[in-house]
């Protein structure tokens, strides 16, 4: 069914779009420069396609003054395309937020956003973890939660949701003793260093006997489907390397000029 839009319709839908760009700002702030260091969602996109990863990390933002141009131009279809756009990058963070204040209500004290980030043999690599819970006691253990918006729950789950959760698993068990772990209010500690200081949990001091374990959590708009779970496999965290130096170095080779995306 076609829509149609109204010039007052498209003023409204005009200012919206213009906030969504603003406050995607500061969500691409937030994770710094993409083009510094490797991600582990860059890892999952590699995974399916190398030439894409590496074109992503050089896309640049819509500046939101745009907005106020294409309104005066009546340009519709490029509002309306931004608008769908971000409102699938963006749900993914609300669902998110939302997420974060379910385990909150039910007593669960998680680790928001916590980052690992390492130098391995001269790449930066960085995981953002969605959601990190941990007990101590006779039997530690550790939980970490990916959120995933999805237009519809995939029976299976895709190849680059697995591959992120696998590097993230990765980097958690192999790096576990390293001063690479940093939260909003504690910087550069090892894993157990953090915990003690955000969740007041005790940990042993390598990750020998931890009950280590990783899901995703993809949400739709009226369902919800855990997939997991998954363990550290050190062969997998070894292919996640590989693929990030291949994204990496394609990198390098666009910025010298060397190949053209």
């Amino acid at each position: 069914m076609t829509i149609h839009h109204t010039k007052e319709s498209m003023g409204l839908l005009a200012q919206i779009t213009k906030g969504f760009l603003a406050r995607s700002e500061h969500v691409r702030a937030s994770l710094g420069d993409r083009t510094s260091y490797i991600g582990m969602s860059d890892i999952g996109r590699g995974m399916e396609c190398l030439r894409a990863a590496v074109a992503d990390k050089f896309v640049k933002a819509t500046n939101p003054d745009e907005v106020a141009r294409w309104y005066a131009g009546e340009d519709k279809d490029r509002i309306l395309a931004t608008l769908q756009r971000e409102l699938v990058f963006q749900r993914g963070h609300w669902f998110e937020s939302g997420v974060g204040e379910i385990l909150q209500s039910n007593g669960s004290k998680p680790i928001h956003q916590l980052e690992v980030a390492m130098v391995i043999d001269g790449m930066p690599v960085k995981a953002h973890l969605d959601f990190t819970l941990a007990w101590g006691g006779n039997t530690p253990a550790i939980r970490i939660l990916e959120i995933k918006s999805t237009e519809h729950i995939p029976a299976t789950l895709y190849s680059s949701y697995e591959t992120q959760l696998y590097g993230q698993l990765g980097m958690v068990s192999a790096y576990w003793d390293q001063p690479c772990f940093s939260t909003k209010n504690h910087k550069n500690m090892s894993f157990p260093e953090i915990a003690f200081r955000e969740l007041g949990v005790k940990l042993p001091d390598t990750s020998d006997g931890v009950d280590i374990q990783g899901w995703v959590l993809c949400l739709g708009m009226s369902d919800i489907k855990p997939f997991g779970p998954y363990r550290p496999d050190y062969l997998l965290w070894g292919i996640c390397e590989k693929v990030g130096r291949r994204i990496w170095e394609g990198m390098h080779k666009y910025q010298s000029g060397l190949i053209r995306l």
